[in-house]
């Protein structure tokens, strides 16, 4: 691996199986790592449903995230999609805190959280330009309330902190490696990729000592862009190509998403749209109050439309778990919804009727998730006929990462 740029496959497999380690517990202690950032990441959830909307509103939005099947899935294998679920919840959420009350405290937390979510994965540089068109969004909406060089000058702070912690990290992946080196390993890796103002950047840092780190930093962002760019060759719905499908999303998680969550996202959707839009002029609800005084929930959809947006855009579908992240504030929106819902007479008291097809539908969604222990992955709702034939639509993650190789 010191030789050869893309050395690291063979390394790996020798370094697992032909020097004499046990993969198994190798494996087994890298998932625990994995599963204790989904506890992590339900914890979050509760906690910040718990004070937006209350006790059983904060556990609808617990029990939706962890009686996910596809979050289930991934929160049990060595990769980065629910450790990128937690980070985009953990970064906004000391965002938001800063934004309802801006202070030198919530600043560094929100600096903080927002370094540790950039090296947590590279998908989480949208964190950057979701808080910049909240920033613009909060110049047009306060107006005169809002100190736009001040919050400018927040904002730039907060990205300083963030990327301060970037630095001693990835000041390990570069401690003993020759300058020259780094160069050329980065002009091999990054020869064909079409932003050549970025790769000159990167290059140029790799000279300065002081910014080696970020040399190495920036190469891995831009590999991660030029996969996305370059795409996957996969399977879709009968046809099999290389170029994205704009559909692929949807379909995929309209047939991945348990049908009780669906009905429950679209029971909290009709009755969001209903209260903005057919008793407007009653509750005087405007675009402008509703950033105003709801500005967690407007972030948090904010999030959704950019990342699905991002990926839908993009030219890489190999699984519904690249909009995984989305998931858990798809949950707290359709919590915090689902309480106006089941409440009556300013939500002091609630509607039995309601409340017991919540409970009902959150009943069918513990069965149907522990009906497909211990096969998470290959989860498909009744709409594509359950997992028995979810190979007809679509392949890659969605059905099988041959997890269970030693088991077949």
């Amino acid at each position: 691996w010191k030789n050869d740029v893309n050395g690291q496959w063979t390394f790996g497999t020798h370094f697992l199986y032909e020097i004499g380690n046990n993969p198994e517990k190798i494996a087994f202690a890298s998932r625990l790592a994995v599963m204790l950032i989904f506890v992590l990441l339900g914890a979050l959830v509760y906690r910040w449903a718990f004070e937006k909307y209350g006790r059983w509103p904060a556990l609808l939005a617990l029990f939706l995230t962890v009686f996910s099947p596809n979050i289930l899935a991934h929160s049990r294998y060595v990769t980065t999609d629910v450790g990128a679920a937690f980070a985009f919840l953990f970064a906004l959420y000391f965002f938001v805190k800063f934004a309802d009350k801006p202070s030198k405290k919530h600043l560094l937390y929100a600096g903080l959280a927002f370094g540790l979510a950039q090296l947590i994965k590279f998908s989480l540089i949208l964190l950057v330009p979701l808080y910049v068109f909240v920033f613009l969004v909060f110049c047009i909406v306060k107006h005169r309330r809002f100190n736009i060089g001040r919050s400018l000058g927040s904002l730039a702070v907060m990205f300083v902190i963030g990327y301060a912690l970037v630095w001693p990290v990835y000041r390990f992946h570069v401690l003993n490696y020759p300058p020259e080196r780094q160069k050329n390993d980065i002009e091999y890796i990054l020869n064909s990729h079409p932003f050549r103002p970025g790769v000159k950047t990167v290059l140029w840092l790799t000279e300065k000592p002081l910014f080696r780190p970020y040399a190495q930093y920036f190469t891995g962002l831009l590999m991660v862009f030029q996969r996305a760019g370059g795409g996957n060759t996969t399977y879709f719905l009968g046809e099999v190509s290389s170029t994205a499908w704009k559909s692929y999303f949807p379909i995929t998680y309209l047939l991945k998403e348990t049908i009780p969550a669906l009905i429950l996202i679209l029971t909290a959707l009709t009755t969001l749209l209903y209260s903005m839009v057919v008793r407007r002029e009653r509750l005087k609800i405007t675009i402008k109050s509703f950033v105003l005084n709801n500005t967690a929930e407007f972030v948090w959809t904010s999030f959704i439309i950019l990342y699905w947006a991002t990926s839908i855009a993009g030219n890489l579908n190999i699984g519904v778990r690249h909009v995984l992240p989305t998931f858990p504030f798809i949950y707290l929106l359709t919590a915090g919804a689902l309480k106006k819902w089941a409440s009556k007479n300013g939500l002091v008291s609630m509607r039995p009727v309601r409340v017991s097809i919540i409970a009902v539908l959150m009943l069918w969604l513990a069965v149907e998730t522990a009906g497909s222990y211990p096969y998470f992955l290959a989860y498909f709702n009744e709409f594509a006929g359950g997992p028995a034939n979810g190979y007809k639509y679509m392949a890659d993650s969605n059905l099988d990462w041959g997890q269970d190789l030693k088991r077949l």
